[in-house]
């Protein structure tokens, strides 16, 4: 015959596969030292290491709605809707400060810079109206534009 070697077997796998082995819990981690622990070294639970207190989070609280309007109105009155926007960011700026004072809500600060925007707002647009009538005026009276082509 031929002196070829045979290709070699694979093993042979068992019939039914080994039994589950039943499930087990994870395994421990390890303690984290810079987390808050529940016993603190000096007996107070619920301490911070180092003597500081817990953080147990911020206090959530509801921003004023007229506030937040207030402030986007007054950005707009500055850019792209000058009057109009100002004046909304007076009217729900003087309404939100009331709201808030009432009722106790958070976004003073939201609704005094919006207030204070749209202010600047008129001031900014009534100061422009000026001095464009006073350039008319000025140009009109100073006659350099005048339609003399010859």
């Amino acid at each position: 015959m031929t002196d070829v070697p045979s290709a070699p077997q694979p093993p042979e796998q068992p019939a039914a596969p080994p039994a589950a082995a039943p499930p087990t819990a994870p395994p421990a981690a390890a303690p984290n030292p810079y987390a808050p622990s529940s016993s603190a070294p000096d007996g107070q639970a619920g301490s911070a290491p180092y003597g500081g207190a817990a953080y147990a989070g911020a206090p959530q609280g509801k921003t004023n709605v007229l506030a937040i309007t207030a402030l986007a109105a007054g950005i707009a009155g500055l850019t792209i809707l000058p009057l109009i926007g100002s004046i909304v960011a007076i009217i729900t700026g003087h309404m939100s400060l009331g709201q808030i004072k009432r009722a106790g809500e958070k976004g003073r600060g939201m609704g005094l810079t919006g207030l204070i925007l749209g202010y600047v707002g008129i001031v900014l647009g009534v100061l422009l109206v000026f001095l464009v009538i006073g350039f008319i005026g000025l140009v009109a009276t100073t006659g350099e534009f005048s339609n003399d082509f010859s």
